[in-house]
């Protein structure tokens, strides 16, 4: 039998062995199937100011947007959005009821401390100082209950919720999505106010790409995202900083650039 030392040895490069197989292995599959989700996200580093983004359609800088992670009393969490366009030329064609003027969009996703998005409110304003429609949701037990209004139209959707996933809308960028891979898939919902939807939205991190961002050259993971016959793409930093993305609207995609 070999003495204490030659066991605690061999027991130690035994435990050294496996670590290394766990890593290399194990934790990159187990990786793979995690998805980013709202405790995670609102966990991420916060900035301690508001994230702005510029919001570009081809060469034209055609608005702005802001986005920004608030911590409330009971480790509660809210996640703001505001963005702001200059008069679009296709908004008649998705709103026929808007007047003229910019569009004004900001939502509100409040998270409970165990990570479940609790409840939320978009507001959209065209051109007028009320909202053109509002979108309102609740999860009551595991249903989320959505309830779109646009003047005296109302039309009310439910779907199960899977605890902690996202849900965001179609044109708020969000600032975080940490501890991505490639390989990586996930599936979250998404509220449309502009088409009165709600979208299960298919994302997966498909590649890696160095993009120029502030002027120099940064690695980013490449998610895209499909909903319906759209697709999206947006360029997250390795540290989950999202630095850009691209929604499809219109005749050419709306690109929302972190300042």
């Amino acid at each position: 039998m070999p003495n204490r030392w030659l066991a605690g040895a061999i027991a130690l490069f035994w435990a050294a062995m496996m670590a290394l197989f766990l890593e290399r292995d194990v934790l990159p599959h187990w990786r793979l199937n995690q998805r980013p989700d709202f405790r995670v996200v609102a966990n991420a580093e916060q900035n301690p100011e508001p994230v702005r983004w510029a919001v570009m359609q081809g060469e034209d800088r055609v608005g702005t947007a802001e986005t920004e992670w608030v911590k409330h009393p009971g480790d509660w969490t809210e996640f703001r959005s505001k963005l702001e366009f200059k008069e679009l030329p296709f908004g008649s064609t998705l709103i026929p009821q808007a007047g003229p003027g910019g569009l004004r969009w900001q939502s509100a996703f409040f998270v409970s401390p165990d990570g479940d998005l609790d409840h939320f409110e978009i507001l959209v304003f065209w051109g007028e100082p009320k909202p053109t429609m509002t979108v309102v949701g609740k999860l009551e037990n595991d249903i989320m209950k959505v309830s779109f209004r646009s003047g005296p139209f109302t039309h009310d959707e439910q779907f199960y919720y899977e605890p902690r996933s996202l849900i965001m809308t179609s044109l708020a960028p969000i600032d975080k999505l940490p501890n991505l891979k490639v390989g990586q898939t996930w599936q979250h919902h998404v509220m449309n106010p502009i088409l009165r939807t709600t979208e299960t939205v298919r994302c997966e991190v498909t590649n890696e790409q160095v993009i120029t961002w502030r002027g120099d050259p940064v690695p980013t993971y490449v998610v895209e995202q499909v909903y319906g016959q759209m697709r999206a793409r947006c360029w997250v930093d390795h540290d989950g900083t999202v630095l850009r993305q691209e929604v499809p609207i219109g005749w050419n995609p709306l690109v929302l650039e972190h300042e």
